[in-house]
């Protein structure tokens, strides 16, 4: 066991035994649970490789797990209350909308509240809770931290931003702010944000390699 951990690496490990718990934990149905994880597979995705970039004094192994439980409050809410669940789709699908904005305008409990209280609950460690609860907040950074937390949301909350630029079922404007709002966080002019979504759009088949 000793051997096979220093063999993976404890960030590694750790990614993966999280992912694991967060998918056994929650029965939702397979095609409920595909669409989580092609979400949550792209954050972690593009925040391991923001991290590298962007934050080099952070290890890139909090980056996955965080970016992977970002948004594990849909997926609760999807195996707990799944027509809550399907009236969202519907409002996102009626206003070109993120989830979000959809439950937002329905005034439903926020699904990042419904997250971080499942990652406290599973006692896992304080910081992936803050960025469940404070990552998709208009301004992320506006909430105290500790120097690691804030850096961590940072760059969970530009992961998901630049995951957002590229949804096509989204309407311009919302694009434009997930556009806005990365630059923001990352401190990009708009060549360095291109150069980005580069690197986004070469990341994103892996998360079919990883869906198997």
């Amino acid at each position: 066991m000793v051997q096979a951990v220093a063999s993976i690496g404890i960030a590694e490990l750790e990614r993966m035994v999280l992912t694991q718990l967060a998918v056994q934990t929650l029965a939702a149905s397979p095609p409920a649970l595909e669409l989580f994880l092609q979400e949550a597979y792209a954050t972690a995705l593009i925040a391991r490789s923001l991290c590298r970039r962007h934050e080099p004094l952070l290890d890139p192994g909090l980056a996955w797990p965080a970016g992977l439980l970002y948004d594990i409050g849909k997926l609760l809410r999807l195996t707990l209350k799944p027509a809550e669940d399907e009236e969202i789709r519907r409002a996102m699908l009626i206003g070109a909308c993120t989830y979000t904005t959809a439950e937002a305008s329905l005034s439903l409990q926020d699904q990042h509240l419904l997250g971080a209280s499942l990652l406290y609950k599973w006692q896992l460690p304080l910081i992936y809770v803050d960025v469940a609860l404070y990552g998709e907040r208009e301004d992320p950074m506006a909430w105290p931290g500790t120097q690691e937390s804030l850096a961590l949301r940072r760059i969970v909350s530009a992961a998901s931003s630049l995951r957002g630029v590229t949804r096509e079922r989204t309407s311009a404007e919302e694009r434009a702010k997930n556009q806005a709002r990365a630059q923001e966080l990352l401190k990009l002019g708009e060549e360095a944000f291109l150069a980005e979504m580069a690197v986004v759009y070469q990341l994103l088949p892996s998360v079919k390699t990883l869906l198997g």
